[in-house]
């Protein structure tokens, strides 16, 4: 019986780890950029706007997929065998805000990174499109609730629409990296020359 057990646990993990390679964080990348490898376009998009907001001084000590939360240590059988893997999360960036950014904030009433901000200015942010197909999003609404229950550390999820039509667009996302056309999905924003922004 425990056999049979251990080796049906072996099959599910299995499944497992294949359909988590599908969906991000382990799949081969979809972008290179900046000489990064990128798990989507969103995601080099959102770090175009993270450069922007280095070089306004908005926010500083940037880490694309920092360390790791361990959210389950896994589970072992009474001889040590591993039959329920540990389970781990990680966000697609940290970063700090800066005063700087705390005063254009205030002045411009921007409605990201408004709320659950600790006072060192640490934000994780997990990036999503506005599709995912592997059902990503539901698998970021059971890991961000887990690790603000353990650490108490709230993960912003971020869709670059929602985060360039709140703040500015940034100027590398004007047109597409492969085309080097007009990109239509960001037509409707500005950038931050193009606003009427306080500084």
């Amino acid at each position: 019986m425990t056999d049979n057990f251990d080796s049906f646990s072996e099959e599910i993990i299995s499944l497992a780890e294949k359909a988590e390679a599908k969906s991000g964080k382990n799949s081969k990348s979809t972008i290179v950029s900046h000489g990064i490898n990128f798990d989507s376009n969103e995601e080099a998009d959102v770090y175009e706007w993270i450069l922007e907001g280095e070089k306004l001084e908005f926010l500083k000590d940037v880490e694309y997929q920092p360390s790791s939360f361990e959210l389950f240590e896994g589970l072992r059988n009474e001889k040590g065998k591993l039959v329920v893997r540990p389970h781990v999360y990680t966000a697609d960036f940290k970063f700090v805000l800066t005063d700087k950014w705390r005063e254009f904030q205030k002045n411009n009433k921007i409605k990201i990174f408004h709320r659950l901000v600790p006072d060192d200015g640490v934000v994780y942010i997990d990036v999503k499109g506005s599709f995912n197909r592997f059902g990503g999003d539901r698998n970021f609404g059971v890991n961000s609730k887990w690790v603000l229950a353990k650490f108490g550390i709230y993960v912003w999820k971020i869709e670059p629409k929602d985060l360039f039509s709140k703040t500015w667009l940034p100027k590398e996302c004007i047109f597409t990296k492969k085309t080097k056309k007009q990109s239509k999905k960001y037509s409707a924003f500005k950038t931050f020359d193009n606003h009427n922004f306080i500084l």
